[in-house]
């Protein structure tokens, strides 16, 4: 009876209209303000908003909500308890959403138990709860890592797998406890077979493949829990082993795609593993949370989206509406719908507990489908099994899912998992180890075939190791990479870049040590060698003995091919002359791009730059070479596509004696040794170490190489030493346990990237990492960006186009500027009209002006005033007294066409043709200069006047341009013979005008003129001719 009153009260509750019986309650929120994890406020606000609306109008539950929101920063935050403390206590809040880190959520969690308050998060997947009273008020939305067995199993039981080995890397506390609790579920599980539980340390573990055997003699389905690029390496191991033929299941997980842990379904590198991964991968499947694709849960992203963006001012950009944000909205409906099944169970709402677990063992709809709820409190969360369906395109498709409400998993209909070799088996019919196909009675006629078998076996290796030496003997013994010195034509004026920065060369500098910058300051030559352009690099030792130790290692160095490796073309091995001809990049060394301030080097390039790197050294370190020995950033080159190449590597026997052939000859670049290990400083050209040696002195190389990426500097660029003086500091044993470093504040780079850099320069070599750890620490650091080499690519070529533009720009304003320059210089020399058709490329034709007026002016007693100064004194007079000149000129339309000695030329009339006014033009002009010549005092001579003497004349021209290497506007034509007649027939402090321009003189009626009378002209005979005394108007002033 009393059910059916429920049933009738929640029948009558929602036919009545909600918005009248609204029930109102204060809910705290506790998000971070802004981080780097996805699930601070800026995400998740959006959606939580969305559903206390939603609440409002499905529930009639009314949330008066107060965020308290902490600083910015990253998982865990001590002070989130303070935080929920002052809500609890101060706001009297009924519930509380967040914290979203575990870590946080732990501390939070135990004081609401205390409180009775529910708290709903929608993380929280480290915590791991150990039985029913710990944490009764919090329910979590998200997934538990604790309970991946319920998936795991509903697949094994699906294809008739029972047995099982868990490999996971404890180094990580998100892998241990998935990897712990799943072989806890399993061992816990009367049905199951006992695990085989393999727990490793990705730090210390060097080689996969031993884990693989092991789990291969219990089981063939094999689950591994570590990250994308580890679980790359488990592959390639597992393909060497013969895993990978179809007869394995190996189960990865990868809940969601993030840059954290590396993006499980992308594993091309564009390496030597790459083939034999790629077949591995066929046996691989993928356990991932569910993402819902409706319609609803479409149109609910999008809408996230765009609150987020209008009131958070946050751009989701091209990352999808994670997990997290649908888990916490989901985390607002669970909390509705307890209210309101507690109001409509007549219980009292204040009562915590109650509604803290009214919902659980139970389901209620979300967002993303039915959401179950287990009996602590705990998301049943939906998984899909994703599997690479078409082995050509690599591409990762959902072949089942398992629902958390129903417990079950359902195969996708129509999709099939690709089977490599068909369906594996739980056990092979001969077991694991094929023991059970070994008969028990040792009979001798099996052990005759044991015999025989094995010694065909022997046979046929022997033999096929015989056939191999020869062979590579024979490939050896061919010196393929031998190159004539004819065959290499060098490059005129082609240049690499500088093996010494330039900071050490200004401090070089400073310190008087020029012949030394000389000595070192080398750059690398530039060659062409068989159609390649290569680099050519000089060896400093003369004869080099090809022995069969140095054959091998050039055969090492020809197949070492690598997109981080500058590819080895050949070397010349003559007498006197010994060179290694390498890959020419033109972008110069990492030195170069480090030290050019016209490139902008924001953290997304330098990143790329220490990927490649790391890159390039994994290959090494992998490769027959095992190490490079000679790690600087000099040896890090740029190619035209801003990738970052190793080089200068290889051939140990052949630098060995190069070292000891410079050290016997005193010519050892000291520079080179800032980068080199100490314990190698130490034994330095005395022997060679072994491969483990140098590895870990790559390390160091590199992490001298990471303080000058920090600091775009040289190395130990803040410390004020000589280059000797550093390298005896960092040779010595160390004082204090504090060995000589490069100073790297804290601030100048992440606190993660300046750990590495510490970790690769340890003083004991021991402790350094190799270069796979390097990988997988950096990758962390990193992970903001994602891995992909176009996209580096792309990034690294916007970057340069951008400081191209910018150094374009700034070239291209010089450029303006100067030609501004050369153009008001041509004006200066040239009319401006005709210099306006030379810079245009035009030919200036000579052209005729039918009337001009021609000024002509010298210095009275010139000779004599010369003979009584020096030449200086000589330019000084003529220099200021030409440019008093100058400045009157300026005032009238003429033009100046050039001073000889003592003697001036102007013109009016030309090229602008102005009529008459040329005359009028002229006498106005040379009435003030005799004005300004009457004021003028001669420095060195001050009792001495100066006097001039001016002839004027007016007629026809031909005036062009003569020249091409200094070109000059010249007159021609009897009227510029006639006017320098006038100006030598003058007298002291006169004007004297001729015929013609006197009657041109008399139109404008402005001007004193006094007939001279008839004089005899050299070249003319008998002219008549005037005096220009003064302009009427000042006679009569």
């Amino acid at each position: 009876m009393d059910f059916i009153f429920r049933i009738l009260l929640i029948a009558y509750l929602q036919t009545i209209d909600l918005s009248s019986a609204v029930t109102e309650i204060k809910v705290g929120v506790l998000l971070m303000t802004s981080a780097p994890e996805p699930f601070d406020l800026r995400r998740i606000g959006p959606a939580l908003d969305i559903a206390f609306e939603q609440s409002e109008r499905r529930y009639g539950i009314k949330y008066n909500v107060f965020v308290h929101n902490y600083t910015e920063g990253t998982c865990p935050r001590q002070t989130t308890i303070g935080h929920y403390a002052e809500l609890a206590y101060q706001q009297n809040i009924q519930a509380v959403i967040g914290p979203a880190c575990s870590q946080s959520l732990d501390a939070v969690g135990r004081l609401a138990q205390y409180l009775k308050m529910p708290i709903i998060s929608g993380v929280g997947d480290l915590i791991i709860r150990t039985g029913p009273e710990m944490y009764t008020t919090l329910t979590r939305t998200c997934y538990n890592l604790g309970k991946f067995s319920t998936s795991i199993m509903g697949l094994m039981r699906e294809y008739n797998w029972r047995h099982i080995a868990v490999i996971y890397d404890v180094d990580y506390i998100f892998f241990e406890l998935a990897g712990g609790n799943l072989v806890r579920d399993f061992h816990n599980d009367i049905s199951m077979p006992r695990p085989l539980d393999l727990q490793f340390q990705a730090s210390k573990h060097a080689d996969p493949g031993s884990l693989l055997i092991e789990a291969s003699k219990q089981a063939r389905f094999i689950v591994i829990f570590c990250d994308a690029e580890l679980l790359r390496t488990f592959m390639y191991r597992a393909y060497q082993l013969g895993m990978a033929r179809g007869g394995y299941v190996f189960l990865t997980m990868e809940l969601f795609p993030s840059d954290w842990l590396g993006y499980y379904t992308e594993f091309l590198r564009g390496d030597h593993m790459d083939a034999g991964v790629s077949k591995a991968y066929e046996s691989v499947l993928i356990l991932t949370l569910s993402q819902p694709n409706t319609t609803e849960y479409n149109a609910f992203a999008d809408e996230v989206k765009m609150r987020a963006l209008r009131d958070y001012d946050y751009d989701f950009g091209e990352q999808t509406v994670n997990y997290f944000v649908t888990a916490f909205y989901e985390g607002v409906l669970y909390l509705s719908e307890a209210f309101n099944r507690t109001l409509a169970d007549g219980q009292n709402i204040t009562d915590g507990l109650i509604v803290s677990q009214k919902l659980w063992n139970n389901t209620y709809p979300g967002i993303s489908g039915t959401v179950a709820i287990d009996e602590v409190g705990d998301r049943r969360a939906d998984f899909d099994f994703l599997d690479m369906t078409d082995p050509a395109m690599r591409t990762f498709v959902s072949v089942g899912t398992f629902k958390g409400s129903t417990l079950q998993y359902i195969p996708v209909l129509g999709v099939a998992i690709h089977w490599p070799n068909g369906l594996p088996i739980d056990e092979p019919i001969c077991g694991y180890t094929g023991d059970k196909c070994i008969a028990k009675d040792n009979n001798t006629t099996l052990i005759l075939a044991v015999t025989f078998v094995t010694i065909i076996l022997v046979a046929s290796a022997i033999t096929v190791f015989i056939y191999r030496k020869l062979k590579f003997d024979s490939e050896i013994g061919k010196k393929t990479w031998l190159i004539p010195w004819d065959d290499v034509k060098l490059s005129k004026g082609e240049q690499g870049g500088s093996v010494l920065s330039r900071s050490r060369i200004s401090m070089l500098a400073a310190d008087g040590k020029m012949e030394e910058v000389i000595q070192h300051q080398l750059f690398t030559t530039v060659g062409n060698c068989r159609g390649n352009v290569v680099a050519i690099r000089d060896l400093k030792c003369y004869n080099i003995d090809l022995t069969r130790a140095v054959l091998m290692e050039f055969h090492q160095l020809q197949t070492m091919q690598h997109q981080n490796l500058a590819r080895f073309t050949g070397a010349c091995i003559e007498p006197m002359k010994c060179a290694i001809l390498m890959e020419y990049c033109p972008r110069g060394s990492l030195q170069d791009i480090i030290e050019n301030d016209d490139i902008n080097l924001d953290w997304t390039f330098r990143y790329s730059l220490i990927w490649d790197i790391i890159r390039g050294m994994q290959y090494i370190q992998n490769s027959a070479l095992k190490y490079h020995g000679r790690l600087s950033s000099t040896n890090c080159v740029i190619d035209s596509r801003f990738m970052l190449k190793l080089t200068d590597f290889g051939i140990p026997t052949v630098f060995l004696l190069e070292r000891q052939v410079a050290t016997k000859a005193n010519e050892t670049n000291i520079n080179k040794l800032l980068w080199t290990a100490p314990e190698i400083l130490r034994t330095y050209n005395n022997t060679l170490h072994c491969p483990v040696t140098y590895q870990k002195g790559d390390t160091y190389s590199f992490g001298v190489i990471l303080q000058e990426i920090v600091l775009r500097g040289c190395p130990f660029d803040e410390m004020d030493y000589a280059t000797e003086e550093i390298i005896k500091k960092v040779k010595a044993q160390p004082d204090k346990n504090i060995p000589f470093r490069p100073i790297v504040p804290m601030a100048s780079c992440s606190k993660e990237l300046h750990f590495l850099m510490q970790t690769c320069w340890s003083e004991e070599w021991e402790d350094r990492p190799n270069f796979d750890m390097v990988a997988s620490s950096f990758r962390k650091i990193n992970s903001g960006t994602k891995g992909n080499i176009m996209d580096n690519l792309m990034k690294r070529m916007e970057q340069y186009a951008n400081n191209l533009e910018s150094l374009v720009q700034e070239r291209t304003n010089a450029y303006l500027e100067e030609k501004k320059k050369a153009v008001e210089l041509l004006h200066r020399l040239l009319p401006p009209s005709v210099a306006d058709q030379l810079e245009a490329g035009r030919q200036v034709l000579p052209e005729t002006y039918k009337c001009v007026t021609i000024y002509f002016s010298d210095i009275v007693g010139f000779t004599t005033i010369s003979a009584q100064s020096t030449p200086m004194e000589v330019i000084a007079l003529l220099n200021e007294l030409y440019t008093s000149f100058d400045t009157v000129i300026d005032k009238f339309d003429v033009y100046k066409v050039e001073t000889i000695g003592d003697a001036y030329m102007v013109v009016s009339g030309l090229p602008r043709r102005n009529g008459n006014t040329h005359a009028e033009q002229i006498a106005c002009m040379s009435l003030e200069i005799r004005q300004a010549v009457l004021g003028f005092k001669i420095r060195h001579l001050p009792g001495e006047a100066l006097k001039i003497r001016i002839g004027l004349h007016s007629g026809t021209v031909v005036a062009g341009v003569v020249g091409l290497t200094m070109p000059r506007y010249c007159l021609f034509g009897d009227t510029v013979n006639t006017a320098s007649r006038m100006e030598s027939t003058s007298e002291a402090m006169r004007i004297h005008i001729s015929s013609p321009t006197k009657l041109i003189l008399d139109k404008f009626n402005k001007f004193w003129i006094e007939d001279r009378g008839e004089i005899t002209v050299k070249g003319k005979g008998v002219m008549n001719t005037y005096w220009l005394t003064e302009q009427l108007e000042h006679l009569t002033d």
